[in-house]
């Protein structure tokens, strides 16, 4: 990361009910499901520190206070470790989070974009990054730096984008083409759930965004939906129609943990790439 980024701050949506997942998001919320042994959040949050952000804050619902026990050291637990010199554990406790953490609150599901307007308050005047809790990218450089430096170069809100195949790409949104210059691209659009007809690139919006501060004005004057929600592809559309939008192909691997099966491949690929753990996985699934 350049020292002079202009982004510092990050958000990361953590609200949904995880309703894929019941009934076991009943009791834990979905962000705290462990990917091998860490919490799927918890990756996030290391791709936010990895990337220069100094403060992040986690968006979260009512009823998903693990999630801000997990993140909030314990001194208690770090001392029996301690005592009992289990230093490999502790090291692991300690190493949760080195990053300021806030917690935000949204009291009701209205939709992405009211969800940013609830973190009004932490992101204030300065530009910020956006992570969503459903989406872990394994990559070397990460994700979201990526995305970041390339607001550094353009000013504009950067929508992340990774190519999709076509049949799946009425699941997502799609982003429209103005002008491209190697993997970034100008846009004057994002197509929720394109119809076929609607289909106008392969490239679809996958949950890493780096937004001008102004996308806070233009939610303000959003139209909510028929069913009350505010949702943020249509604030990044009107930015898009004044020249303030484009979009960035990161490099990495994607895995959607809104879906079963994208957390079950999260798991056994991260699994596989344990050192301590990967072979034997790699064996054992040679057996089935």
């Amino acid at each position: 990361m350049s020292k002079n980024a202009a982004i510092k701050k990050a958000i990361i949506l953590a609200g949904g009910l995880g309703t894929r997942f019941l009934p076991v998001t009943k009791a834990l919320p979905k962000e705290m499901l462990p990917i091998v042994n860490k919490p799927a959040l918890q990756y996030i949050v290391a791709e936010a520190e990895q990337s220069g952000v100094e403060r992040l804050g986690i968006l979260i619902s009512g009823g998903k206070e693990a999630v801000r026990r997990y993140f909030t050291p314990d001194p208690k637990l770090e001392a029996v470790l301690e005592k009992s010199g289990k230093t490999e554990f502790l090291k692991a406790v300690r190493g949760i989070s080195k990053i300021d953490i806030e917690f935000l609150i949204q009291n009701e599901p209205l939709g992405s974009g009211h969800a940013v307007l609830c973190c009004e308050g932490f992101i204030g005047k300065d530009d910020f990054a956006l992570l969503n809790g459903d989406d872990v990218v394994f990559s070397e450089t990460p994700a979201i730096r990526q995305i970041m430096e390339c607001f550094d170069r353009c000013g504009r809100t950067v929508v992340g984008v990774q190519p999709v195949p076509r049949a799946q790409i009425g699941k997502y949104g799609v982003v429209r083409i103005v002008q491209s210059d190697g993997r970034a691209h100008i846009i004057d659009k994002i197509i929720e759930k394109p119809a076929e007809h609607e289909i106008c690139s392969s490239l679809a919006s996958l949950g890493r965004y780096a937004f001008r501060n102004d996308i806070l004005d233009v939610l303000r004057r959003v139209k909510p939906a028929a069913n009350g929600e505010i949702q943020l592809p249509d604030a990044i559309n009107i930015q898009a129609g004044q020249d303030k939008a484009a979009a960035f192909e990161f490099t990495g691997r994607r895995y959607d943990l809104g879906s079963k099966a994208g957390y079950i491949e999260a798991n056994i690929e991260y699994a596989l790439r344990d050192p301590e753990i990967g072979h034997g996985i790699a064996d054992f699934i040679k057996t089935l």
